[in-house]
């Protein structure tokens, strides 16, 4: 009698088909975990941008003085048992594409295996003049020290900036925004959260913002001898300014127009549930 074998079908990948469907027709509980960490590095030019895509996990990335792209990924398995846990967290892998003068984070993983039966938290060095594309379902993003264009998008979590001199898009569904020492244009989006962006004193006065925020106030630290138009409205809240303000139209507490300084910016700050402070 001749034997089949089928050599495509590894035993991991067998176990976790079996865990994977044994967990969505019993209900069972994914409460054990086996955490692996991974290493990554890779020559990276300043200048360049860099990518990176994850559903569960949190992302934080740095700049630092070297023309090098340094990743420490902690890869979280979860299955009913720590050796289903284990298996989950062997079977996937992460490597660094170049593609079109951009640095890729790629993700391998069995293609059956649901979103819940892992997490991918990275913590990343790149050279000061990087652009980042950071995109995260469910965890926090922290930027800090980058002199490139950032775009951060976290669905269910928040995000945190320091010290960036480049332009940043930073959009969230639920959670907080706060950019701490920034110095560039920003346009910050959350529905259910805080945004706070905190000027370093001395950086260019032409300020371009434009935040909005559904459920959360809105707090701003101007630099000094800002020059913009002022557009902003709440609609359940309060505006302040400590800012010499002139005012177009009438003095309403809810909507505040006007201009401030040569007038050569746009600050626009909208919330519909929460008060607006400028300084």
């Amino acid at each position: 009698m001749r034997n089949h074998c089928f050599p495509a079908i590894t035993t991991t990948f067998l176990l976790l088909l079996i865990t994977v469907f044994l967990a969505s027709i019993t209900g069972c509980e994914l409460n054990q975990e086996h955490e692996r960490l991974v290493r990554l590095s890779e020559p990276f030019k300043a200048g360049g941008q860099f990518k990176v895509r994850t559903h569960n996990g949190s992302i934080t990335s740095g700049g630092v003085d070297a023309e090098t792209c340094n990743i420490k990924a902690i890869i979280i398995g979860k299955g009913t048992t720590i050796e289903e846990a284990k298996k989950v967290a062997e079977s996937i892998e992460i490597h660094l594409d170049h593609s079109n003068g951009k640095l890729i984070t790629r993700i391998d993983k069995p293609k059956l295996l649901e979103q819940k039966f892992y997490s991918i938290n990275f913590d990343i060095t790149l050279p000061l003049d990087t652009s980042l594309d950071l995109h995260t379902h469910n965890g926090s993003i922290i930027v800090y020290n980058i002199n490139g264009t950032v775009r951060t998008v976290s669905h269910n979590g928040s995000i945190k900036t320091e010290r960036i001199t480049g332009s940043v898009n930073l959009t969230t569904h639920n959670g907080d925004i706060d950019c701490n020492d920034f110095k560039g244009n920003v346009h910050a989006r959350t529905r259910n959260g805080s945004i706070r962006v905190d000027y370093d004193r001395n950086a260019f006065n032409v300020l371009n913002a434009d935040i909005a925020t559904h459920n959360g106030r809105i707090d701003i630290q101007t630099p000094d001898g800002l020059s913009a138009k002022l557009n902003a409205i709440t609609h359940n809240g309060s505006i302040k300014t400590s800012l010499p303000v002139m005012v177009v139209g009438e003095i309403d507490k809810k909507n505040l127009q006007g201009t401030i300084g040569t007038v050569r910016g746009n600050l626009i700050l909208k919330t519909h549930n929460g008060s607006i402070s400028i300084e």
